[in-house]
């Protein structure tokens, strides 16, 4: 058990009573001890005393008290028993489940069956209240108090016996003033001790909340760092899918693109070929059925000549303008990549905003669930569709 605040030395070492300590003796006195702990648990086990004197004892327990709690202590041996007040808690060492308390009885007395007990508790005693020490079990008749006198000094006259009634009468109102006064001191000492236990209690308990406070926000502080390590993971790992994603499709997109445009080339060139062949061998079979004779002969050979003229001149031209078509093609394919890559950059921007502002919200409302009271639930993030998906 650590040292507590309340492990300290009792304020009822200082009142007019306690100003002489007894001797202390090392003892070990098989006792139950009972009352209830810190946690308000009854409860009742067999110890024993380490060291005992006149006021008290130091008492091995594995129980939690506190300084100021009323135990009850009782011996075994001789069946004594009292009240007691804990004034001191030891810490315990390392390893071992007991501790060592400190109490003081509040009718001091040999209750622990000290059979030749030291010269000053009968000192003690007779100042505690001029009781004598009870010596359990001896059997004798309990010694006469006698006055004592000064090495020296001349005896003392006796007394006349008239005068002992007024003797008696003035013994007996010093013990009343002298157990007034007491009385008043342990009360101012009980007054005291319980106002500096309440001060010391309230502030042991600002203490420890504050300590669990910090302790709450260090706690806070630390699941909102691995949250958001988490998260920036999360969204490091979704940006690297969207952009993959992202990329598939568009090379998907622009693969298809291709493919379509080159095909509608490859099939109008191929048209416009078979179209321009088809016109010219109708034309020339017209001029074939229609001509006569040598000079129609000689026009056919001609127009042979010229249509193979004009044949090829139709295939230069037929090859430039394929030349020309793919160079078209290919102008319009690098205006289609310009315009699919800054359509690609806008839709890629706007994901990433919207998944940024989603997992935003989502952390916002992580935190507000950790942070809000145990009865209060959670706001439900609102979450955008498309940035989920």
């Amino acid at each position: 058990m650590g040292q507590s605040p309340f492990a300290k030395k009792s304020l009822f070492s200082q009142g007019p009573r306690n100003q002489r300590r007894s001797t202390r003796l090392d003892l070990e006195v098989p006792i139950i001890l009972s009352g209830r702990d810190a946690l308000g648990q009854s409860f009742r086990e067999e110890t024993v005393t380490r060291i005992v004197n006149l006021h008290g004892a130091k008492v091995r327990t594995s129980r939690p008290v506190l300084v100021g709690m009323m135990v009850t202590v009782e011996n075994i041996r001789s069946g004594q028993g009292g009240k007691a007040i804990c004034v001191q808690v030891y810490e315990a060492l390392p390893g071992e489940a007991t501790h060592d308390i400190a109490v003081q009885l509040v009718h001091p007395g040999n209750m622990w069956g000290v059979e030749n007990p030291p010269a000053d508790w009968e000192l003690v005693a007779a100042e505690l209240g001029g009781r004598r020490i009870a010596v359990p079990d001896q059997g004798s008749a309990p010694a006469v108090a006698t006055p004592r006198t000064l090495a020296g000094a001349p005896p003392s006259p006796p007394r006349a016996p008239e005068a002992a009634p007024a003797v008696l009468s003035a013994q007996l109102a010093g013990l009343e003033k002298r157990a007034a006064e007491i009385v008043g001191a342990a009360a101012e000492s009980l007054r005291a001790r319980a106002d500096e236990v309440v001060s010391e209690g309230q502030r042991d308990f600002h203490q420890q909340l504050e300590v669990m406070v910090k302790e709450a926000r260090e706690r806070a502080t630390q699941g909102m760092e691995e949250t958001y390590a988490q998260l920036s993971s999360a969204i490091e790992i979704l940006r690297g899918e969207a952009l993959t994603e992202i990329d598939r499709v568009a090379a998907q997109n622009f693969e298809k693109k291709l493919d379509a445009l080159v095909s509608g080339a490859e099939n109008e060139m191929q048209g416009r070929a078979e179209k321009a062949t088809a016109d010219l061998r109708a034309a020339l079979e017209t001029f074939r059925s229609e001509a006569m004779g040598e000079v129609a002969r000689e026009a056919v050979t001609s127009i042979e000549q010229r249509l193979a003229e004009l044949s090829n001149e139709n295939e230069k031209r037929i090859a430039q303008r394929i030349d020309q078509a793919f160079a078209e093609l290919e102008a319009a394919l690098v205006t289609f990549r310009a315009d699919l890559g800054d359509e690609l950059a806008a839709r890629q921007q706007q994901a990433l905003q919207s998944t940024e502002q989603a997992l935003r919200a989502r952390v916002a409302a992580m935190v507000s669930a950790f942070l809000a009271p145990a009865g209060e639930a959670p706001a439900t993030p609102q979450v955008n569709p498309a940035a989920k998906k």
